[in-house]
């Protein structure tokens, strides 16, 4: 039997020790709460790729940097009782991070729903190469495959969502330096991985991006300068991170511009057209819609969500409440557009960046 392979990409035996004794430990309690009903434990993520980071101590003292992903793959749950599972796996993250002083998420996944896994990144990350820290890996077996290269457009949007969300934050509220530079770093990976989503040439793991960013030619990629010096410099920084540079504001807008190109780039592979305006992009129909059978229970989420101000416009009442955050992040960040972001968010002008941040806090709790 071979060496275990590595959790961290740092190669510092102290740091995989740690890990190792995180992980187990993990693995342990999750097994403990969860009992016969447990199939498989996945460790998600960095460290479940192999790709984790680490901090050394003013004493020498190596401790994780990144969170612990965790799925619980288990059986005989019905779909009515996922809710109650999930708030109990919650709690029981909650006290393990407590313990370990890192933050863990941790899911339920029903064996019955391996099948008909949605194609999202998580997913496809996740299941690439699964890493099984409890239970039997052939309960795996049903999974659908998730071929990266053929990851939907769409991802692509929503992960430069997520880290758009974070840079607008930046800007909004006081934050450690310390914070936002670790926004930015987080904004360049997801701007590297868009573009290859965009491409077609989605990989697994930050070091297979970083290699398909290299071989790709410039005209395969978004206009942005240095994006794959910028890609390797934040995959470092999620390593192992430096002291916030002097010049952080620059950096911020920096990330916003390169983000910001790669997302019109993005849309115009995946809708055809590339929105020279971002007052043009807001408000251009279907560009979100999920079809006919989707429409009804969207307009019902929509009026729980916005109230009246959920059916207008037409078109946008029939998208998931979701789909208003995404078409109005780019022109709250660019600060242009702002006129069709207030129709869609049903907001003041000077209210457009705080209501789309607090409506992406929303949907992403």
């Amino acid at each position: 039997m071979g060496e275990p392979a590595p959790f961290t990409a740092l190669g510092e035996p102290d740091l995989e020790r740690r890990v190792a004794a995180d992980v187990a430990h993990l693995a342990a309690a999750v097994s403990s709460a969860l009992g016969s009903s447990l199939r498989a434990l996945l460790l998600g993520g960095g460290y479940g790729r192999g790709e984790g980071g680490g901090r050394r101590d003013a004493d020498g003292t190596w401790r994780p940097l990144n969170d612990y992903d965790l799925v619980a793959v288990v059986d005989g749950v019905r779909r009515w009782q996922l809710g109650r599972l999930r708030e109990r796996l919650g709690r029981l993250a909650e006290l393990l991070a407590e313990e370990l002083n890192l933050e863990i998420e941790l899911s339920p996944l029903r064996v019955d729903d391996l099948p008909r896994l949605p194609f999202t990144m998580m997913w496809c990350e996740l299941f690439a190469e699964p890493r099984v820290i409890a239970g039997d890996p052939c309960a795996l077996d049903r999974r659908r495959r998730l071929a990266p290269a053929e990851l939907p457009q769409l991802e692509a949007v929503r992960y430069l969502g997520n880290r758009a969300a974070l840079l607008l934050w930046s800007r909004l509220e006081p934050l450690p330096p310390e914070r936002v530079w670790k926004f930015v770093a987080k904004a360049w990976l997801a701007t590297g991985a868009a573009a290859l989503i965009g491409a077609g040439e989605f990989a697994v793991g930050y070091a297979a991006r970083q290699r398909r960013l290299e071989s790709l030619s410039p005209g395969d990629l978004p206009p942005v300068v240095d994006l794959s010096a910028r890609h390797a410099a934040a995959v470092a920084e999620r390593l192992s991170p430096s002291a916030p540079p002097a010049s952080l504001d620059a950096e911020v807008e920096a990330a916003v511009a390169g983000l910001l190109a790669t997302w019109r780039w993005c849309e115009g592979r995946r809708l055809g057209w590339e929105p020279v305006r971002w007052g043009d992009y807001a408000l251009h129909p279907s560009s979100f819609s999920e079809g006919k059978l989707a429409a009804a229970g969207n307009l019902l989420r929509q009026l729980r969500a916005f109230g009246l101000s959920g059916i207008r416009p037409g078109w946008a009442a029939l998208e998931p409440p979701r789909a208003r955050v995404a078409r109005t992040l780019p022109a709250a960040l660019a600060g242009e557009g702002i006129d069709a972001a207030c129709r869609l968010l049903a907001c003041e002008p000077a209210q457009v960046p705080g209501t789309c941040l607090a409506l992406w806090r929303r949907f992403n709790a």
